[in-house]
């Protein structure tokens, strides 16, 4: 049975419609992971050439507000765009149908979709981007990278609430997965 949530009810949970977009949490998750996770330190070290011994932090918008959400600076230059996906739900009343499910449930969506409208997070800058989405529970997620966003197809996607929007379709054998409590099955299907 699949839920639909309304814009109402999404407010009464965040609050004003500009809490909608307040990933605050989901940003400092991404970051604890990131400092406790051995294997998405040694995906970062490759993926971005980072030196041992080099010096690292992380900058929340470092391109400014409203544009990619994280960066990785690396001995004082900055290395990494991240966009971390909010995909925890909140608690309503009705039973919500994935929330411990990691967005993508391969039943419901035979792709992890990525949006076409944050390619600008990464078109004008020559660095590397990644993509993250988090589970229903911030306990394991997806992560995309710049080159497998870009080499993916680009189709229009019917959302819950009866909208739609442009999406890059990634296979998940382009798809990466870290943090806890990853099965068997996630194991087979993503990187």
């Amino acid at each position: 049975m699949q839920v639909q949530i309304s814009r109402s009810e999404i407010t009464q949970v965040y609050g004003e419609e500009g809490a909608l977009f307040n990933d605050k949490s989901e940003r400092e998750e991404f970051v604890d992971l990131c400092n406790r996770d051995k294997g998405i330190q040694t995906f970062f070290r490759s993926y971005c050439n980072i030196p041992n011994g080099s010096f690292l932090k992380w900058k929340t918008d470092p391109l400014g507000e409203k544009k990619v959400d994280l960066g990785l600076i690396c001995d004082g230059e900055l290395i990494l765009l991240v966009d971390v996906e909010r995909t925890r739900q909140p608690h309503f009343k009705k039973d919500f149908p994935f929330k411990n499910v990691v967005g993508p449930n391969k039943k419901y969506y035979p792709v992890v979709n990525a949006l076409k409208r944050k390619d600008s997070y990464f078109e004008n800058y020559d660095l590397p981007y990644v993509q993250w989405g988090w589970n229903g529970i911030m306990t394991k997620g997806t992560l995309i990278t710049k080159e497998s966003i870009e080499k993916s197809p680009v189709q229009w996607v019917n959302c819950i609430g009866g909208f739609e929007d442009v999406m890059h379709r990634v296979p998940y054998g382009e798809v990466y997965m870290f943090g806890k409590d990853i099965t068997e099955k996630e194991k087979c299907r993503f990187k």
